[in-house]
């Protein structure tokens, strides 16, 4: 079966002893409730951190109306940008400012794209396995809290929803090539300040 966030929410409130739902919409108080935290607990998790696996690029779109001042040139953001990490243009970060729905800059798409790195809003059947049972959890203690009013088990939830998604980043952080340190410039800076160099 396709993870959805109906589903998901279901797992979460199957865990407190709650009934699942078939939709947000369904007129239960487990529907209303889901229907309150559920987007906004998501989408916050998945900005929080920069993800590996929620990273993506955009060629951005152009206005045809300049900005007022400062800047040059508007940007229309993606629909499902989460979190703005950097703008390039051929390959190079370009100095950029966020107001609102737009990206300003003083850099033109006509010789290159215009790009947009960022997080977005991952559709839940991509989500990692590890990654989906903490927000599971992390639904759960939030449901627990509002239907079940048992605070005690809503902050031991809480407290396993934080190790599965510290557990989540380990993960994540080992799917990309370790970083290298650029030795020789430190060693170069320690040679200077000891007068070697």
């Amino acid at each position: 079966m396709a993870d959805s966030n109906i589903t998901i929410s279901s797992e979460a409130l199957v865990t407190i002893g709650g009934s699942t739902i078939t939709s947000f919409t369904q007129g239960i108080t487990e529907s209303n409730v889901a229907s309150v935290i559920y987007e906004n607990y998501v989408a916050s998790e998945i900005g929080r951190v920069r993800w590996n696996w929620a990273k993506t690029q955009f060629s951005l779109n152009k206005r045809s109306d300049a900005p007022l001042e400062s800047w040059d040139y508007g940007y229309d953001i993606p629909s499902d940008l989460l979190m703005l990490h950097r703008v390039t243009h051929g390959d190079s970060d370009i100095v950029f400012e966020r107001f609102k729905d737009l990206i300003y800059t003083d850099t033109d798409n006509d010789s290159d794209d215009v790009v947009a790195h960022y997080t977005y809003r991952v559709d839940e059947n991509d989500w990692p396995a590890d990654f989906k049972g903490a927000i599971i959890i992390g639904l759960a203690s939030r449901f627990a809290f509002s239907l079940a009013r048992d605070a005690e088990y809503a902050m031991s939830l809480n407290q396993e929803a934080k190790l599965l998604m510290a557990e989540a980043r380990r993960n994540d952080a080992q799917s990309q090539t370790a970083k290298r340190m650029d030795v020789t410039r430190l060693s170069k800076s320690r040679l200077l300040g000891a007068g070697r160099a």
